[in-house]
């Protein structure tokens, strides 16, 4: 195969740019092009390219640091309680517990009373005792969440009575 002529390097566009000269003759393929430690720079620095410069002044001290009026200071009043222990949020999470742990000992099982050439029948028995397994949590979760709502619920209704 014959090697390709070689070419002329081309020279900078403007002046200002940083130039780098051949420490010896130009290399053959494969080898780099230019020296490892660049030549000297030319006396006028090199144009930077500014296009993505924030170009606005820095804001004033007065507008960093300050309080929004829609933000109440710390400890001005009393401490808001986390969502997950609202009577809204227990009334909503027991179905979907009860429902999600009744609908995973029912996958668990099916392994036993489906034919053996359905999906769920080839299921290897790990699946199985791992959805039991996980059913169980999740009607545990459920009871212990009617329980704590049952409490909540009658202190509510111990205090406006």
């Amino acid at each position: 195969m014959v090697p390709p002529p070689q070419q002329e390097i081309p020279q900078p566009i403007h002046e200002s740019e940083p130039t780098q000269e051949w420490v010896e003759a130009p290399p053959s393929e494969g080898t780099a092009v230019f020296d490892p430690k660049p030549a000297a720079m030319s006396e006028v620095q090199a144009v930077v390219d500014d296009d993505d410069a924030v170009i606005v002044p820095a804001p004033p001290v007065e507008y960093l640091g300050h309080a929004h009026p829609h933000h109440p200071p710390a400890g001005a009043g009393p401490a808001r309680q986390p969502g997950f222990y609202a009577v809204d949020y227990r009334r909503t999470i027991i179905p979907i517990l009860f429902t999600t742990g009744i609908m995973m000992i029912i996958f668990g099982a099916a392994r036993y009373f489906v034919s053996p050439d359905s999906q769920l029948g080839l299921q290897p028995p790990w699946v199985s005792y791992l959805l039991f397994g996980f059913g169980v949590i999740s009607l545990a979760a459920c009871a212990v969440s009617v329980l704590q709502l049952q409490q909540i619920l009658a202190k509510q209704a111990g205090r406006k009575g």
